[in-house]
């Protein structure tokens, strides 16, 4: 062994870059298209424009998200963590007045924590930032 081989990196190391970089999934990035299309939907529709910096910084968040930045992503899933328990709190009041509409709320809150959950704990979303990460301090 060469003197000049003592920091190489292992023969394995530099034959696994050619694998094909992760990906987030085309599932994903529908659901959570639909999602904030919804939200939009809703706040034009309920005469509610105040949320509309909500949504841009969500939106902002999402596409951030879809390049690969954790920073994003985190913001992104606390957003929806966020979203989630306050639309958990306006539901339970609805189930007096509105059972059916209190469901529909109940089901964008499963929806909305499931989409922070992928984004948390899933291992191709961790991947996809792993490589995000090691791309941007590589200087590539």
């Amino acid at each position: 062994m060469d003197n000049f081989e003592a920091f190489a990196p292992p023969k394995a190391a530099v034959s696994d870059s050619e694998v094909a970089a992760p990906k987030i999934p085309l599932a994903f990035k529908i659901f959570l298209v639909v999602l904030l299309a919804l939200d939009l939907f809703g706040r034009i529709s309920g005469g509610a424009s105040g949320g509309l910096v909500w949504d841009g910084v969500l939106a902002l968040a999402a596409w951030r998200t879809m390049a690969g930045s954790r920073p994003a992503s985190r913001v992104l899933g606390g957003l929806l963590t966020l979203m989630g328990v306050m639309s958990a709190v306006v539901a339970v009041p609805l189930f007096q007045r509105q059972p059916v509409m209190a469901y529909v709320v109940l089901f964008l809150v499963a929806y909305m924590l499931a989409l922070a959950g992928y984004i948390f704990f899933s291992p191709t979303m961790q991947a996809v930032f792993r490589k995000s990460d090691a791309k941007k301090w590589s200087g590539g």
